[in-house]
């Protein structure tokens, strides 16, 4: 398995773990995820709510009690029943389809004809449903649970008999004075229902009371409206389907029967008519033909203000409008449901923790927000569009999680990596090199590659009889002084320092990290190291310590390079005949008294100017190889001048040569390759070699 491949299964496996956790949290303790998504949804709902000015729905009218209908016909409480009475006979008259009120007549009137009025009027209509409560029992105030239903006689039709109704369960009711409601066509009940932040959302259906089953208020009008009775009614997995001439109608529905409201709007969403003009007759005749009427108030006063997501204070008797409107429409929202929840969920930490695993900051945190915000519109549109609940809260919190766990996880591994490759590399590579390997790893690894390197090896002459005469302190202290600037060196030029052996260094240029131009740099480095030790050699004879001459050789070619080893114990190292040649010429400079040798591919590929020395026959190699000084501190005359001793001498011009060299000789007294040149050129005077010979020359030693 890959490395990458590796990272992901584990620090995805993690975050998925981790984000499945946190899921499993967020069911243990849901207020505070409930809450959050609940804001959410009232965001969307806002977001997707028609303009204010948008026209209002015609077909389901409310007569609203309002503080215009309060000034002119007085305080409510001492509103005679008969203005009740006179209204539904108006509204009858009008030709309204149904008639509810959002009102409760618990009490008789003090004044029987009152009521008697009421009555009257409502069963005259037959059209008329009124409201009933489910009040929570209080025996502190006398409020005890009630045994019987007193509505079951009064007005059978008003109950469903509903076999294990998931509905909230009440045991006490309260509704019209029972005159009122033998002669209601209907009771629904007008009890709100808020979530814990006070929000009215969702609304249960149906309400339990003993052994039947209450509508709703907009609930009850739909069915009285449509026929619907018990056997029209069933129960199905999230959902009530409700049988009707043309096919059943199946209302989402969470597990205690709560349907989710879909507001047509904000306040005023409905024809609001006050109830003062209906009462006085001051609206147009046909108004209210085949139309259903709702009798309520949104007078502050009245306390029948309620808190939704478009607004915190709703008018009830419109909550109840909206939730016919969704009935007669087919307006429903849905919940996604606990499997696609989870599903969702699990999506999210999967996505979120394989970003963080897969990607590197920044982008594994923007790879995570872009998933976040995919998850937002999605909820916020194509769902919300399609009448879908989208959660939202419990997805990004698990893929928050995740990606936190991932995140943590691959922190943890590659700071555990960054310091593995520090104790590795930090020795013998400069610190730009580190840096550039703790953000590729992977060139780390056990194992090796097949790639193009120059390598260099660098020695002291004659540095074992030296080091005899040296007390071992003393020779630790100056082999340490003497490594370490030329280390300092081979960092400087981004080279890799393979191994130190006694006085001996080996080094190689172009990986960890691939350098394009690593032959140039390895030339570079070889000539600063010589002036290094130019400068060591002043201060040690200032010092009276001994002095020492280096040699180099250098050879660009292919290699395989890498971590060899164990997984405990490796080195980075290079292997290959080439890296043998540069050793081979680090010893061929005793032959030519010189101090840098390098290969022709290393000439060749570094651009760096240099005279050729000769072509030579290293031990141990069938090839012969070109061999180049760089030509740093050399007069342009000394190099012409040898070049063309060297043509001389491949021409089997011996005395000419001899010259050449001789005339370069007295140019740079010094010079160890004119030197050698020259004395062989004077041997082959004497001893001339075969008439094969092809210019190479053998060398019998490393």
């Amino acid at each position: 398995m890959s490395k990458i491949l590796k990272r992901l299964v584990s620090g995805g496996g993690i975050g998925f773990g981790l984000g499945l956790f946190a899921l499993w949290t967020s069911y243990l303790f849901p207020a505070p995820f409930n809450a959050l998504e609940a804001r959410l949804w009232d965001i969307r709902c806002r977001l997707h709510a028609p303009p204010p000015e948008a026209p209002p729905v015609e077909d389901i009218v409310i007569v609203d009690i309002d503080s215009r209908s309060l000034y002119k016909l007085g305080r409510y409480r001492q509103w005679p029943r008969s203005y009740h009475a006179k209204l539904i006979d108006r509204l009858s008259e009008d030709g309204a389809l149904a008639v509810a009120f959002d009102v409760l007549f618990i009490d008789p009137d003090r004044l029987p004809d009152e009521d008697s009025s009421l009555v009257r009027a409502t069963r005259r209509a037959g059209n008329v449903l009124h409201s009933l409560i489910f009040p929570e029992v209080d025996s502190l105030n006398f409020l005890y649970e009630m045994e019987q239903d007193p509505y079951l006689l009064l007005n059978p039709s008003s109950s469903y008999l509903i076999p294990d109704a998931p509905f909230p369960l009440r045991r006490r009711a309260e509704g019209p004075f029972p005159a009122l409601a033998e002669a209601a066509e209907g009771l629904g009940f007008v009890d709100i229902f808020p979530d814990p932040d006070g929000v009215v959302r969702s609304v249960p259906l149906f309400v339990r009371f003993l052994d039947r089953c209450y509508a709703t208020l907009g609930l009850k009008v739909f069915l009285d409206l449509t026929g619907i009775t018990s056997g029209d009614i069933e129960l199905l997995p999230g959902r009530i389907a409700f049988s009707l001439p043309d096919g059943p109608l199946e209302v989402p529905v969470d597990s205690e029967g709560r349907m989710i409201v879909n507001y047509r709007g904000g306040f005023r969403s409905f024809r609001y008519i006050s109830y003062y003009d209906v009462l006085k007759g001051r609206v147009p005749e046909g108004l209210f033909r085949d139309k259903i009427v709702l009798v309520g108030s949104s007078a502050p006063g009245l306390m029948d203000l309620r808190s939704t997501p478009l607004s915190p204070k709703f008018p009830g008797v419109e909550i109840h409008a909206n939730v016919l409107y969704d009935l007669l429409s087919g307006r429903f929202f849905r919940t996604l449901g606990k499997g696609g929840s989870f599903v969702l969920a699990a999506f999210a930490a999967l996505a979120s923790g394989l970003s963080a695993s897969a990607l590197r900051p920044p982008w594994g945190t923007l790879g995570t927000l872009a998933c976040f915000g995919v998850l937002l519109y999605l909820g916020f549109l194509p769902s919300f569009y399609r009448g879908i609940w989208m959660p939202i809260v419990r997805p990004i919190w698990t893929g928050t999680v995740a990606y936190m766990g991932s995140f943590a996880y691959r922190f943890l591994t590659e700071e555990r990596e960054k310091r593995r490759i520090k104790e590795a590399f930090g020795t013998y590579v400069s610190p730009v090199v580190v840096d550039q390997l703790l953000s590729h790893p992977e060139l780390a690894e056990l194992g090796g590659r097949r790639t193009v390197l120059t390598v260099l090896f660098s020695d002291l002459a004659d540095f074992t009889p030296i080091s005899e005469d040296m007390d071992p302190e003393e020779l630790v202290a100056f082999l340490n002084e003497y490594l370490t600037e030329m280390t300092e060196v081979v960092l400087r030029h981004e080279g890799t320092v393979d191994k130190f052996e006694g006085d001996a260094i080996m080094a190689f240029f172009g990986a960890p990290l691939p350098i394009p131009d690593h032959p140039a740099r390895a030339v570079k480095a070889a000539m600063e190291m010589r002036r290094s030790l130019d400068s060591l050699r002043k201060r040690w004879a200032e010092e009276g310590k001994p002095q020492v001459r280096m040699r180099i050789g250098l050879n660009t070619g292919d290699v395989v390079v890498g971590n060899m080893g164990s997984h405990k114990k490796m080195d980075y190292t290079v292997i290959g005949d080439a890296v043998n040649l540069a050793a081979r010429l680090e010893g061929v400079n005793k032959v030519y008294r010189t101090e840098i040798l390098m290969s022709q591919s290393t000439y060749e590929s570094s651009g760096i100017k240099a005279r050729e020395i000769d072509i030579v026959r290293v031990k141990g190699k069938a090839r012969a190889v070109r061999i180049y000084e760089p030509s740093e501190g050399l007069l342009p005359e000394v190099i012409r001048t040898y070049e063309e001793g060297l043509k001389l001498y491949r021409e089997r011009k011996w005395d000419e040569a001899a010259s050449a060299f001789a005339e370069v000789l007295s140019l740079s007294p010094g010079d160890g390759p004119a030197s050698v040149m020259r004395e062989r050129c004077l041997t082959f005077l004497r001893n001339p070699p075969p008439q094969d010979w092809d210019g190479v020359w053998e060398l019998v030693q490393k």
